[in-house]
């Protein structure tokens, strides 16, 4: 069974809980550094990326944002 397959039952990795995360920002994606194009201007790049399991995924990091700037975008 591939992780597409699995129940939802199945507890998944919660990225707004990345432990990486600071205060007042959003877990936003997974990227690859190599081909990174982010257009938020408080984007921060992390150092471990994680799959929906909460396994380390090799060759990518995560990318946060700032809420404030997604909420103004979002209005």
């Amino acid at each position: 069974m591939n992780e597409l397959e699995k129940p939802n039952s199945e507890k998944q990795f919660d990225q707004q809980k990345h432990p990486e995360l600071q205060e007042g920002e959003i877990w936003v994606t997974n990227s690859d550094m190599n081909e990174m194009k982010v257009g938020w201007k408080t984007a921060r790049v992390g150092v471990t990326a994680y799959d929906t399991a909460g396994k380390v995924v090799d060759g990518l990091v995560p990318i946060f944002v700032k809420k404030e700037e997604i909420e103004e975008k979002n209005k």
